[in-house]
């Protein structure tokens, strides 16, 4: 793919984090060059770290396949293509397109029936994502059962060209003769800040901290790192630069100590209006994005907060005034932090 091929040669925006070392493999990763029916739970060594895609996906189906106490020897014997969801079939064949030979899928690489493996390894979730090589992002599967792409309308997509040979106004606005290019649809990335699966509280930290996208639409691909946002109608790059998750790219690229105050704010705004199945999760699943700041300013973190910043940022308030705003009937952080109220 040229535009995965361009940021690896080209952008000096992308260069700092391809070259930061990465410090583990994920505890488990998917082989999927094991065979052309079957791909194989894997546990790999610390290191090297291995180049590996992850999948970003929403998923709600309790029939969907997952990594349990009960199979996951058999996960390491070998599992069948045929038995995989339409997303994740897509998503193997995708990332092997692609050359790339391991895949991290959560429901897949975590024990979703084992409460200690849960804690341990949705607490690394931001760092397999950070060292990812690069995502992808399911944004036109409403659920984990669904295909990986849709039927498309083909004109979206076909570049359209016309030619003037004189000047021509629309408006107030002149045009001059030259040569136009005629989309069809919007030029900026609605149709990912608007897809289902950005709502979810989970996804927040995989779009701001892996390294590059490719976000998988219903109409397009849309292709996204720290040096270029592009589409199928743009393969070059958007004109415009609007959207919800370039707004999260620059954000990520200026966590140092002298904007990081203000970066977070808008990090935190974003993050709060998403939801969680589970309240617990709300510090745990913005985790990555603290480590991520902690990392670039050495501040002391404190739920949610940050010490360096703190006679300010306790002076948090919600903005939705329509909305009843409760805190969260369990234990999530303490009253003082903004995480104690429930999402959404």
């Amino acid at each position: 793919m040229r535009w995965l091929s361009e940021c690896l040669k080209t952008h000096s925006k992308c260069a700092p984090w391809a070259s930061t070392p990465k410090q583990r493999n994920p505890s488990r990763l998917l082989d999927i060059e094991s065979s052309v029916d079957i791909i194989k739970l894997c546990c790999p060594d610390p290191g090297p770290v291995l180049e590996y895609a992850t999948l970003s996906h929403r998923w709600e189906a309790d029939n969907l396949l997952r990594l349990l106490t009960t199979n996951i020897e058999l996960f390491m014997e070998g599992i069948p293509m045929d038995i995989l969801s339409d997303t994740f079939r897509d998503a193997v064949c995708a990332c092997r397109q692609l050359n790339v030979r391991y895949l991290w899928i959560d429901s897949l690489c975590i024990l979703q029936d084992s409460k200690c493996d849960w804690t341990e390894e949705s607490s690394r979730m931001g760092e397999v994502y950070r060292n990812c090589h690069f995502c992808l992002a399911a944004i036109a599967a409403s659920d984990g059962d669904k295909a990986l792409y849709t039927k498309r309308d083909p004109l979206i997509v076909k570049p359209l060209f016309r030619r003037t040979t004189e000047t021509w106004y629309d408006g107030d606005t002149a045009f001059e003769a030259d040569l136009y290019r005629i989309h069809l649809g919007s030029v900026d990335t609605k149709e990912i800040d608007d897809s289902n699966l950005q709502t979810r509280g989970w996804v927040f930290q995989e779009r701001a901290l892996a390294p590059r996208t490719l976000y998988i639409g219903a109409s397009e691909l849309f292709w996204g790192c720290h040096g270029t946002f592009a589409s199928e109608k743009w393969p070059r790059g958007m004109p415009t630069r609007k959207g919800l998750d370039i707004r999260l790219r620059n954000a990520v690229l200026m966590a140092n100590e002298n904007l990081g105050s203000k970066v977070w704010a808008e990090m935190l705004r974003i993050y709060t209006s998403t939801k969680l199945t589970e309240e617990e999760d709300r510090l745990v699943a913005f985790s990555g994005i603290a480590k991520l700041f902690e990392d670039q300013s050495s501040g002391h973190y404190l739920a949610g907060l940050w010490s360096k910043h703190l006679h300010h940022e306790l002076l948090w308030s919600c903005n939705d005034d329509d909305k009843q705003v409760t805190r969260s009937e369990a234990y999530v952080a303490p009253t003082w932090s903004w995480a104690c109220l429930q999402s959404g």
